[in-house]
């Protein structure tokens, strides 16, 4: 693609031959539409499940696995915490 001299005229020229295209397409479809008005039916997929907006319930093991999954992501961060604030010998550290 070459350089344009002109920036703003380039760009009202690819504007221009969008414009152009998409008129082009629109007067196809008003053509069509003009010579068979009548919508054509069609046919209708139903589909393979249907959407649910809510999210199921979990059951009692489950809760209980997330509980512990997220108490030992707790636990470890605290016990890695403590180890990079404590200095051997600090106060309050073992």
């Amino acid at each position: 693609m070459q350089a344009c001299a002109r920036p703003a005229a380039c760009a009202a020229e690819r504007a221009r031959r969008r414009l152009s295209v998409r008129a082009t397409a629109a007067a196809q479809v008003h053509e069509a539409i003009r010579a068979d008005p009548m919508p054509q039916p069609k046919e209708r997929v139903k589909p393979d499940e249907m959407k649910r907006w809510k999210t199921p319930k979990l059951t009692y093991d489950e809760r209980k696995a997330q509980l512990k999954a997220r108490r030992d992501v707790t636990m470890l961060f605290v016990i890695t915490l403590t180890v990079a604030i404590c200095m051997p010998g600090a106060l309050g550290c073992a």
